[in-house]
């Protein structure tokens, strides 16, 4: 977790904060609407449709579910108050998705 901090900072540029970005996707029900995002639930929902191609397994679902619900990613509702922790916390729902066998190449 620590390492993960300086490359999602928004220094890094690497997952950049903008209206057509993978964060701002996940925090806004529609591009333009105001930020909502209040529970794991939805990031994971917000997640799928925007980074995963359809469909996802059940056990991929259910596998980052469990993660994002976690006290230590989103399962702490202080964390949708902290602009600085949800990002963070929303880069490691983003990895755990990019781990995904629905997300991998297969050339």
């Amino acid at each position: 977790q620590t390492c993960a901090l300086p490359i999602l900072s928004p220094g890094s540029h690497i997952l950049v904060d903008h209206m057509d970005g993978l964060f701002d996707a996940m925090l806004r029900p529609a591009p333009g609407a105001l930020p909502d995002l209040v529970n794991a639930t939805q990031a994971v929902t917000r997640l799928l449709a925007h980074m995963l191609p359809a469909p996802v397994s059940s056990t991929t679902t259910q596998a980052l579910q469990t993660f994002a619900s976690a006290p230590g990613v989103l399962g702490n509702p202080n964390v949708f108050r902290d602009p600085a922790k949800l990002r963070q916390r929303l880069g490691m729902l983003i990895a755990a998705a990019a781990a995904a066998p629905e997300f991998q190449f297969r050339g």
